[in-house]
């Protein structure tokens, strides 16, 4: 099988993350680290043994992961598009809808894949989740922000603040996929003052509320509210069975409602363990979900697929859905789809 030469742009956590990734998988090879700041780069090509540049455009590539900062996206992604190579990109798609619909419209008439590093979507306990609860009505995902306060002042600002924009995207691409659909209608509050009714005053709460009377909530905060639950906790249900996702995103709870009782079959990375009137089940912790996902971007069949890869249409809508939870939260009124 031909060796696939994939380039990683940008040398931070996430683009070393990316690298160590390629370097682990067969078929592969690590072509590139590229960062603006050359000193970056070198010292990650040298931790993973190839060639440093600030600019991808230097090397014959199969393949590029972008990783690098939100301000540059769209212009390296653009670049990517227009010299044909399949792109994987870190969330979010761009600075914003309008960016994100042009980034989008160029991908489908250059026929270029333009994947979304959506890694939620990997995990087998959401997999999961999305097999044994199919059409759920009710969802709850709470996640805690490892980086910045939100500074309300920037929602008045033309850039959004870093930390409000990029952080829901990943939930609100997870909230979607679950739920197969984008919602009608979103009501959120946030960004409080100190006389809010929000108990965090940098938090953001969405409701997204489906045209079939579905519900999905949104809670981001950058403040964790309890520290047995963590960075990220997920609820869902269909009337029938609920799943408790932890926020390790290594175990899973799952409940039958009023008498109803399923069959779970052995899934790919997930082992079962009978827990009183519960299902306790465990994450493989060596899934790769990052290898999959440049997997997914190489055409090449992961050994454990579990999801479908997000796509620049996925990205957009996650784009669009963060950008009508920023509405809603200014203008204090239910934001229409």
């Amino acid at each position: 099988m031909q060796t696939s030469r994939v380039g990683i742009v940008g040398c931070g956590r996430l683009g070393r993350a990316f690298c160590a990734a390629v370097v682990g998988m067969k078929n592969t090879d690590l072509a590139l680290c590229a960062d603006l700041d050359i000193k970056v780069a070198a010292i990650c090509a040298h931790d993973f043994g190839t060639t440093a540049s600030t600019s991808w455009e230097t090397q014959p590539l199969d393949a590029l992961v972008i990783t690098s900062p939100i301000e540059s996206h769209a212009e390296a992604a653009l670049a990517a598009i227009r010299a044909g190579i399949p792109t994987l990109l870190d969330p979010p798609i761009a600075l914003g809808v309008a960016e994100a619909r042009r980034l989008v419209r160029l991908a489908h008439e250059s026929n270029t894949t333009l994947h979304m590093a959506f890694p939620w979507r990997y995990n087998p306990l959401v997999a999961l989740a999305h097999r044994i609860v199919p059409a759920p009505v009710f969802g709850h995902l709470y996640v805690t922000s490892s980086g910045n306060a939100i500074d309300p002042q920037s929602l008045g600002s033309a850039t959004p603040n870093r930390a409000l924009w990029q952080d829901p995207h990943h939930a609100l691409d997870l909230a979607t996929y679950l739920f197969n659909d984008s919602p009608a209608e979103i009501i959120a509050d946030g960004v409080a003052s100190k006389n809010s009714l929000l108990e965090h005053p940098n938090s953001l709460a969405a409701d997204l509320l489906f045209s079939d009377g579905r519900h999905f909530a949104l809670t981001a905060t950058t403040t964790t509210l309890n520290n047995e639950l963590g960075n990220v906790t997920l609820d869902i249900t269909d009337g029938n069975t609920r799943v408790s996702l932890w926020s390790d995103w290594t175990r899973a709870e799952i409940r039958f409602i009023n008498g109803h009782q399923q069959t779970l079959t052995s899934a790919d990375g997930i082992t079962f363990r009978h827990d009183s009137d519960a299902i306790i089940a465990y994450n493989d912790p060596s899934t790769q979900p990052l290898e999959q996902m440049v997997e997914a971007l190489l055409g090449t069949e992961p050994q454990n697929h579990l999801s479908d890869p997000a796509d620049v249409e996925d990205g957009l809508r996650a784009t669009m859905l963060t950008q009508a939870i920023l509405s809603a939260t200014t203008s204090g009124q239910r934001h229409v789809l």
